[in-house]
């Protein structure tokens, strides 16, 4: 009977789709960022596509590390000190939870036992935020010429992925204080 009654109550029905959606898009932004940041950092061509062309060096260092390009990406961020052990046994995690959103969305809104973990996307969250403000620490402000001899407040450093997810949580935050009103 509970399980009729999760599936029954539309507001929760609504609330995990939207969270499932949230969910799914943030972990496109984070594996996005994970991902095609080191690639088109390596990338010495690009495609009539417009997409990075894998370097030599770039199969080497990443590719070579491991069969799965997100955890041969973490590996590299890893071996950069970009981020840290748990941060790959997190992103994991989140990997493993997002494919069960995926694939098992129907269970999740039925099973009483079954939900989006939120704490999950927060730690998306601050995982792309980590790795995006490296990659601006470590990689474009030591490559343009414009930060010689500038300080530079970490804090006061905002990235287009973390914006996304920010705006899309507002919006839908924003939305659901709205209709409840």
């Amino acid at each position: 009977m509970e399980e009729q009654h999760k599936f029954l109550d539309h507001d929760l029905i609504r609330s995990n789709l939207v969270l499932s959606a949230l969910y799914l898009t943030a972990y496109e932004v984070l594996k996005g960022s994970i991902i095609t940041n080191i690639l088109d950092f390596f990338a010495t061509e690009v495609g009539a596509d417009g997409r990075s062309i894998p370097s030599e060096q770039y199969k080497i260092e990443v590719k070579e590390a491991h069969k799965d390009l997100l955890y041969a990406s973490c590996l590299w961020l890893l071996r950069n000190e970009a981020i840290t052990e748990q941060d790959v046994v997190d992103i994991r995690r989140i990997r493993e939870h997002r494919n069960q959103v995926a694939h098992e969305l129907p269970s999740i809104l039925i099973e009483k036992d079954l939900n989006i973990e939120f704490g999950l996307f927060l730690r998306m969250r601050e995982l792309l935020e980590k790795i995006e403000k490296w990659w601006v620490i470590n990689v474009d402000i030591p490559a343009n010429p414009d930060f010689d001899g500038k300080e530079v407040d970490e804090g006061e450093i905002q990235t287009g992925r973390v914006l996304i997810i920010d705006h899309v949580v507002s919006v839908v935050f924003g939305a659901a204080g709205n209709a409840e009103r």
